[in-house]
């Protein structure tokens, strides 16, 4: 009788020991799970690299562009939304949404000040759209059909452009063929103010070696 309890409880002991290993390997499949790294995000469709950092002189604005050239807007496409992303460094960021609704511009380019490469005669620019209903809008207004920029642009891979800098980028050339920067009460660009074109190629020559 005693011999039966005995190799009952002999039983019953070896099937906790194999449940307690069962479990401690579990465990182990579990943690070693919960920290594998997680893997990257796949990256957003429409994504653009944006700098919309403020630079601190018109040296660091022309540096940061691989376009400057002046333009013409000739047509804008439907709002679309997309991810742009900040690329870049300067001072005073300006906030960008997580996702913005972004329209495209067809540009003519007039002539070309500096490029990387060969100059376009066309490019596409994506410009984060605004309805002026907020501060933001207003400092960064869209380009006009019809008007003509100075603009100092940046190549995404997609072979799109973006300012650099947002409206900082941008310089519209008045009825008087006179600068006015976009980007109102910006220390880099003021001395632009009523110049002529001939005079920002002088500075940027000046400027750059």
């Amino acid at each position: 009788m005693f011999g039966g309890r005995r190799g009952l409880i002999g039983a019953a002991a070896v099937g906790v020991v194999a449940l307690v290993a069962v479990v401690a390997l579990l465990t182990r499949q579990q943690h070693h799970t919960a920290v594998q790294a997680p893997e990257p995000p796949a990256q957003a469709t429409g994504a653009q690299i944006v700098d919309y950092t403020i630079k601190s002189s018109l040296l660091a604005l022309a540096k940061s562009a691989d376009l400057i050239c002046e333009c013409t807007v000739l047509a804008v496409s439907a709002p679309y939304s997309a991810t742009p992303r900040v690329d870049g460094a300067g001072v005073n960021p300006l906030p960008i949404p997580p996702r913005a609704t972004l329209q495209d511009y067809e540009v003519r380019v007039d002539r070309a000040f500096r490029a990387t490469g060969a100059a376009p005669t066309t490019v596409t620019v994506a410009h984060a759209g605004s309805r002026g209903e907020t501060a933001r809008d207003n400092a960064d207004p869209p380009l006009l059909v019809g008007s003509r920029y100075v603009l100092f642009l940046r190549r995404a891979a997609d072979g799109r452009y973006g300012f650099v800098s947002g409206p900082q980028g941008r310089l519209l050339v008045d009825a008087a063929n006179r600068l006015q920067p976009v980007l109102v009460g910006d220390k880099a660009t003021a001395l632009l103010q009523n110049s002529t074109i001939d005079q920002l190629i002088g500075l940027l020559r000046a400027s750059t070696p």
